[in-house]
Parts: C-alpha cells; structure tokens; sequence
C-alpha cells in the first residue's frame, strides 16, 4: 500500500509566497518539508540494492517548478543536464534527511502523459457508428508518441530511484496525473 502526500507542493509555493524570509530560512523550510515528505509521501521503488545510497525521483507537474524546488532545496547547488525530453530538464543534488543522504534527480512532466483511446475498431469513421456502442466500447491507456520522451525519461531515471516523490497539483486532475506517473515508473522498477 503507497502513501502518496498530494498538497505539498502548494504547501511549498504557499509559504513561499507568503515568506519575507531571507534564503537561509527558506532553506529550512524546504527541508522540514522535504522531511515530512520523506515520512508520509514517498513511495518506495523495488530496486533497493542494499547500498546506504538512496536516490529518489522527485516528479513535478511543470519544469519551473521542478527547477524552484531544487533550487531551495539544494541552497542553489543543483546540477542540470538534458533528459530524454528536451523541455524537462533534470536537476541532481545530494541532501541529508534524518541522517540518510539521498541523490535527489528533480523532474517534470507537463499535464497528462497518457490518453485514452477507444479501441481500433471503433476508431473508423464517427458517422459510421452509432453512439450508443461506445458507452460499453473497451478503453485503451496509452502513451501518445508526443508524450514518448516524457515517459522514457521517467522510465530510465525510476529504474535507479529507490523512492518517487510527487510534486503534482492538489486536485483531480494532479491525483489522476500521478497514477498515471506510479504506473510508468512501477513498469520498470
């Protein structure tokens, strides 16, 4: 059974809105985020080598927030480097939470990575079918070839996470955006 914590990203741009802190403060506060993170929202990836290096995948729902949450998290030290898909990059740095280092890989996607399609026979001509076929019609999920880099960058950057932490949007849409993540990154790890 996974815990997956679905407001701490507002959490985080909240109390940076609302911060007049200076940057050591916010650096604080990141951490004791990324603590209660490690506690109630981390799902843990099958991969564990036994070694004491953990790395955790951190998925957000865009690039710029991937990109401010590293930044904060790591006091500006984040590395970057080009993933599979050219508009989410990936930033990496170490962080110590409660006396354990873990490589933090930060990504993003951008909205849904998969759709949903009927099945091919009742993909002809709309003007074909009757409507009424459609309502018991089987439903395909798939990754659109649009979305391909996306899911192969998650895929091969979960294949050495030992834990995923979600940064998505604190409603339906973000909820159903993060099982669609679960389920690409738990297909290879």
């Amino acid at each position: 059974e996974y815990k997956i914590c679905k407001c701490v990203k507002n959490m985080m741009l909240l109390k940076l809105k609302k911060s007049k802190l200076d940057n050591r403060s916010l650096y604080s506060s990141a951490v004791r985020l990324a603590t209660k993170i490690r506690l109630i929202g981390t799902i843990p990836m099958n991969s564990f080598s036994g070694s004491r290096r953990f790395v955790a995948l951190n998925v957000a729902e865009k690039p710029s927030v991937a990109k401010e949450v590293s930044k904060l998290l790591s006091n500006g030290q984040a590395r970057h480097r080009r993933g599979q898909s050219q508009y989410n990059p990936i930033w990496s740095f170490d962080l110590e939470i409660r006396g354990q280092v873990f490589q933090m890989e930060f990504t993003s996607v951008q909205g849904h990575i998969c759709e949903l399609n009927f099945a091919k026979e009742y993909q002809r001509g709309w003007s074909t079918l009757d409507p009424a076929v459609l309502f018991t019609a089987p439903v395909l999920k798939c990754v659109p070839m649009k979305k391909k880099p996306l899911a192969d960058n998650l895929k091969e950057l979960a294949s050495k996470a030992t834990h995923l932490i979600l940064w998505l949007d604190c409603d339906r849409e973000g909820e159903n955006i993060a099982y669609e993540v679960v389920e690409i990154c738990q297909a290879v790890n």
